[in-house]
């Protein structure tokens, strides 16, 4: 039968060593780097998003909220919030077309951080992964090294 304690305790200190880096590299992977990467763009969505939480706030909007885009004049640029085209945008680009809430648009925005967050999660992870394969086989490779050159040692 496998028990986990016992092969811990005959783990020598390379393979010990080994396995706390691997440790700290699936941490790394599966938090800290998924983190970094999604706070680098988050600027800019959070500040499309607020735009857009002004513009639903704003009752010249409400046509673009739930009229067909196809019928109304693209609006121009703001940063602000103060002339629809972030909802426009989010319409046009996320929704295909499809009406518009609050609602929507907060869930939206949620889904999409979480998919972003699982994805880059998904990929430090999988780095991770790569990394302690890696370095075990470093380790594997010098031990064997070592090895051969004390076999030619003991041959002399």
């Amino acid at each position: 039968m496998f028990d986990l304690r016992t092969k811990m305790r005959n783990l020598n200190g390379w393979r010990r060593l080994w396995l706390v880096v691997s440790f700290a590299f699936v941490v790394w992977g599966a938090l800290v780097y998924p983190l970094e990467l999604s706070e680098k763009g988050s600027i800019g969505r959070y500040n499309f998003k607020w735009a857009v939480e002004k513009e639903l706030k704003n009752p010249k909007c409400e046509d673009y909220l739930k009229k067909d885009l196809m019928y109304l004049p693209i609006p121009e640029y703001s940063e602000n919030g103060s002339t629809c085209w972030h909802i426009y945008t989010h319409r046009e680009t996320s929704l295909e077309g499809k009406q518009m809430s609050a609602e929507t648009y907060e869930a939206n925005f949620a889904s999409k951080e979480r998919k972003m967050f699982l994805s880059f999660a998904g990929q430090g992870l999988a780095l991770s992964l790569v990394a302690s394969a890696c370095l075990y086989l470093l380790g594997w490779t010098l031990n064997w090294i070592r090895v051969g050159f004390r076999n030619t040692a003991q041959k002399d």
